[in-house]
C-alpha cells in the first residue's frame, strides 16, 4: 500500500492517494496501532475535504483511532461530525458503523444505557442493510453488556 501511495502521489491522482491513505489507515487500525493509523486517517480526510467530498469512513475511522488512544472527547467530536455525514448520504452502513463506535465510548464510560440504545440503533441499521458484520459486532456488544449484568437483554433474537 506505501508504494501504491508513492504512486498515487507522483500521478497527481487525488482520490487515488486519499483512498490509499484510508486503506493505510484502516490497517493500521486492524494492526492495533492506533497512533500510526490516526495519522493516515488525518491525511485522507484532509483530501476529501479539499476535494469536496462529504464520505463519512476517514472520520469514523478517526473517532476509533482516537478512543483507542484514550482520547474520548476528541473521538466523540469527530464522531459526531461523522455521523452528521453519515446521516446526510443516507448511508445505513456508515450510520450502523457510527453507532456502534458511539457504543464504545458510551461503554468506556459506562454509560451503559446509552451504549445499550448505540448498540441497538446499530442493529436496526445494519438489518435495513442486512450488513451481516456490523449486525453480528452490535449483537456481540450488547450480548457482552448483558452478561456483565450492566443491561438487561431486551432486542429480539
Amino acid at each position: 500500500l506505501k508504494r501504491s501511495l508513492i504512486l498515487k502521489q507522483q500521478c497527481r491522482d487525488r482520490w487515488g492517494e486519499t483512498i490509499t491513505l484510508g486503506n493505510l489507515g484502516e490497517l493500521y487500525l486492524d494492526l492495533n496501532q492506533p497512533g500510526t493509523a490516526l495519522s493516515y486517517l488525518e491525511d485522507a480526510q484532509k483530501n476529501c475535504d479539499e476535494l469536496g467530498s462529504q464520505h463519512p469512513p476517514f472520520l469514523l475511522h478517526q473517532a476509533e483511532a482516537l478512543r483507542r488512544l484514550a482520547q474520548h472527547g476528541s473521538a466523540w467530536d469527530v464522531l459526531q461530525k461523522a455521523r452528521q455525514r453519515a446521516s446526510s448520504v443516507g448511508n445505513p452502513k456508515y450510520m450502523s458503523l457510527a453507532s456502534l463506535f458511539a457504543g464504545h465510548i458510551h461503554r468506556e464510560f459506562q454509560q451503559n444505557n446509552e451504549a445499550k440504545a448505540a448498540y441497538e440503533e446499530a442493529v436496526e441499521w445494519a438489518n435495513k442493510r442486512k450488513l451481516k458484520n456490523f449486525l453480528h459486532e452490535a449483537q456481540i456488544a450488547l450480548d457482552s453488556l448483558s452478561s456483565q449484568g450492566a443491561i438487561p437483554l431486551s432486542f429480539p433474537r
